[in-house]
């Protein structure tokens, strides 16, 4: 398989330069892609059913979504004190950083809250993945 250069001749307008890298990053992206979403599938479906064989799902139970959703952003606040603390290492996985595990636990939490409301997130990443590939620099106007 070949996947277009990313560099670009000096004489390349920035626009074209763009194009360029825009379409090197679709066509690698293309080659991933069902490769990605099975294994996210995968771990996603073993986090779900994780979380019921812990007493956090019940047959025909409905979960509250505004709760799971509120529990996400707790672990992102927990990544955000592990910087403010230095980003020690974690205490039950001391293999890993405190800062890298919060985040674990945060895509945990969304493929739990995925798998649980049969929501297709791991195509959805592939999606916006391949739209921000088209986006222009620094779009939207924001300075971050």
């Amino acid at each position: 398989m070949h996947t277009p250069a990313t560099t670009a001749p000096l004489d390349m307008s920035p626009d074209a330069v763009e194009a360029r890298i825009r379409d090197a990053a679709i066509a690698e992206a293309a080659t991933i892609d069902v490769g990605f979403v099975n294994s996210f599938r995968q771990i996603q479906a073993r986090v779900q059913a994780n979380a019921a064989a812990k007493g956090f799902w019940f047959e025909g139970q409905t979960r509250n979504k505004a709760e799971m959703i509120a529990l996400m952003h707790s672990e992102l606040s927990e990544a955000l004190e592990a910087i403010r603390h230095g980003n020690p290492a974690d205490k039950h996985c001391p293999e890993f950083d405190n800062l890298s595990i919060e985040l674990a636990d945060t895509v945990i939490r969304i493929m739990d809250f995925a798998q649980g409301f049969n929501l297709p997130v791991a195509e959805a990443i592939v999606a916006k993945t391949l739209f921000n590939a088209t986006r222009p620099l620094m779009h939207g106007g924001k300075a971050f």
